[in-house]
């Protein structure tokens, strides 16, 4: 919990004259009568009731290196600057082009004013593609069309079998052997997973199933392909890369050079679906690195006093760029000192803790500087003799970085950056990740925000709230059975703790048009979500308490609603009906308040005739609802059906009823009785 600011400021110069005052009397003895300011001794007492207020004052102002130093004491320390970083598609340059696009490459977005510059964080062979680019093929047949209509596309089934998908890429020739070439599959996902080349994405999550690239080889033989999979086994949104082979053989029809995605078991939470695919795909971060930098100060030049700086915009080379400044942690400083040997320098936030012969600067972003310490807090830098040409300064660095780094995708085709090389690239998703250097307010901020969320699991709500926020794994919902043990499920077990995971599985309503199905009635998390929310308990558990982490249990409810009343469109009441009693049963998105059934609801008559008599619609009314459990025929029953203090329901199977309304049979027929 976070504790309220304490304020050592308290007391100011008017109440301590006062105080003062008061206390002449008895303190004198009744004989220091005039106590108006005139007497020097009233005069003497408000000079150090003034002098009291600036101590007093000074109290409250505390230096900017103490608060560093206490944020550190809570394991916070203020963010340095990030960079921004997309993903760029390239299109290959003239003949001049390198078979592959070294690691650094830089990309300047065309007419920005500051200027922006990307760099690429891996090499990369770039594919000769013919005008046909890229086919797909997904669930038995080509997807294309709908691919490049901006259409989410099925990928696989979430139904645990085995499965394939096909990628062919229409190429002039094969890229070189060994070499890496990529390819970006824009995935549609929860927004609480990060894509790849967001800061904030996570590491190490297994993937919800295992995945194998195959190529066709010598002898029309399927073969694996070494692969780097960023995706994370199609969790998210990233590039792939694979080591070209030297055996890749076209396809004997023709499509051009195939990639088969093959898994053995489709173990997905939902259908994961693909909105993008574009090969030549490359991460790019918002930095520019500078060239070696030579410099030559003599010793008369820099004394060895405090106050030497190196200022990086007056440098007479073209490491320095106007409107690019450097990154505080990327810079790498070597001294040539007076003993003759070049000793490294190192980039410090602050020199508080420096002592006299620590080797630190500060990199000063706004002013462009090196700035060094004073002899006390930090090594005062005492140059040596330069040799010819040799100078007895180098230093490189990262310029860029900053909010300025935000832009968005390049809509169509046309490419916006220019790069080395002549070759041309446009970005295919939004920045992520920029932010300037944050402010001492702004960490003190977060660190008191930090104090509010639970780190350790001990009652039932922070077993929940740690799971929801698993990073990296899309958690809809987490309960704790306390004293449940998969053992011994009759008994309660003291320091048993189950946590049951529901996770985040899509509840859209959108057009076909748009995307393909992915809905999941009972999603089930994949084993990949289940180890990283155990681990993520693990650390957080107390000392001697036993921890199980499990997908939730399911109870199979079957239904039959029985409708009087008359309808011309019998179909497209069972459907309204089906999908109303079907959401009210959700475990995300049911219950009367919409955010999930409760875990050990019971399923109630009157709640279920309630959603039926909202969904029939004019004209009809709901009589009946018989409900029954784990395959059991539906019955009618006047008492709420237990489902289990830590189980759910989903519906599986929903039978419609339709009578005649006697009243309104009645009332038609008219006549004398």
């Amino acid at each position: 919990m976070a504790l309220d600011p304490i304020i050592l400021d308290d007391l100011d110069w008017r109440g301590m004259v006062e105080a003062i005052r008061r206390r002449i009397p008895a303190a004198s003895g009744g004989e220091w009568t005039l106590h108006a300011p005139v007497d020097p001794g009233v005069t003497l007492l408000e000079l150090f009731a003034w002098q009291l207020e600036q101590r007093l004052y000074r109290m409250d102002q505390v230096p900017a290196d103490l608060n560093r130093a206490l944020l550190a004491l809570i394991g916070t320390r203020p963010r340095r600057t990030r960079c921004a970083a997309t993903v760029l598609a390239l299109r290959a340059g003239g003949p001049g082009t390198p078979p592959v696009l070294p690691r650094g490459a830089a990309f300047a977005l065309d007419g920005a004013e500051p200027p922006l510059v990307f760099s690429t964080r891996a090499p990369l062979a770039l594919l000769k593609l013919k005008s046909a680019g890229v086919r797909l093929w997904a669930g038995g047949r080509e997807r294309s069309a709908d691919l490049a209509q901006g259409r989410a596309v099925r990928l696989f089934s979430a139904d645990g079998a085995a499965a394939e998908m096909r990628v062919a890429l229409d190429l002039l020739e094969a890229p070189p052997a060994g070499a890496s070439f990529s390819l970006y599959l824009g995935l549609r996902t929860p927004a609480a997973i990060a894509p790849q080349w967001s800061p904030d994405a996570a590491v190490a999550v297994a993937p919800p199933a295992e995945l194998a690239w195959l190529y066709r080889g010598a002898g029309g033989i399927l073969r694996p392909l070494a692969s780097d999979d960023g995706t994370g086994g199609l969790r998210r949104s990233g590039i792939v890369r694979l080591r070209a082979p030297g055996d890749w053989l076209p396809e004997p029809d023709g499509a051009g050079y195939a990639l088969v995605l093959r898994t053995v078991r489709a173990s997905f939470t939902w259908p994961p679906r693909l909105q993008a695919l574009v090969p030549n795909a490359v991460t790019a971060r918002h930095a520019a690195a500078t060239s070696v930098v030579v410099l030559d100060r003599k010793p008369g030049e820099w004394l060895p006093l405090p106050g030497n700086v190196i200022r990086l915009d007056e440098l007479e080379h073209d490491a320095f760029v106007p409107g690019l400044p450097p990154i505080e942690g990327a810079c790498v400083l070597w001294l040539k000192e007076r003993d003759g040997n070049w000793h490294p320098w190192w980039p410090v936030r602050s020199l508080h803790a420096a002592g006299p012969g620590d080797r630190r600067f500060i990199v000063d972003r706004e002013r462009a500087q090196l700035r060094f310490g004073d002899g006390l807090n930090g090594r005062l830098p005492v140059l040596g003799e330069s040799g010819p040409g040799a100078g007895n300064i180098r230093l490189r660095y990262l310029a860029g970085g900053g909010a300025v780094g935000a832009v968005g995708p390049t809509p169509g085709p046309d490419a916006d950056w220019s790069g080395p090389h002549g070759i041309m690239a446009r970005n295919l998703t939004e920045s992520l990740g920029g932010q300037d250097a944050e402010t001492l307010d702004d960490a003190r901020s977060r660190a008191a925000a930090r104090l509010r969320v639970p780190t350790r699991a001990v009652t039932a709500a922070d077993f929940e709230d740690i799971a929801r926020a698993t990073p990296g794994v899309a958690v809809g919902r987490a309960h704790a059975a306390i004293g449940f043990h998969p053992s011994h499920p009759c008994a309660v077990l003291a320091g048993a703790v189950t946590v049951f995971v529901v996770p985040d599985a899509p509840r859209e309503d959108l057009d076909a048009s748009q995307a393909d199905d992915a809905f999941v009635a009972a999603p089930v998390p994949d084993p990949g979500s289940l180890a990283a929310v155990r681990a993520r308990l693990d650390r957080a558990r107390l000392l001697g308490t036993e921890l199980f982490v499990s997908g939730p249990r399911y109870r199979a409810v079957r239904l039959q609603v029985v409708l009087r009343g008359d309808s011309h469109d019998v179909e497209a009441v069972r459907a309204a009906l089906r999908q109303r009693l079907q959401r009210f049963l959700d475990p995300l998105a049911g219950g009367d308040a919409g955010t999930g059934w409760p875990f050990g609801e019971p399923l109630r008559q009157a709640a279920l005739l309630r959603e039926a008599e909202a969904a029939a619609g004019k004209g009809l009314r709901a009589a009946l609802v018989a409900i029954g459990l784990d395959g059991a025929a539906p019955a009618e029953t006047c008492a709420a059906v237990e489902i289990g203090a830590h189980d759910l329901p989903w519906l599986q199977d929903l039978t419609l009823v339709l009578q005649p309304d006697p009243a309104a049979t009645a009332a038609q027929a008219g006549g004398l009785r």
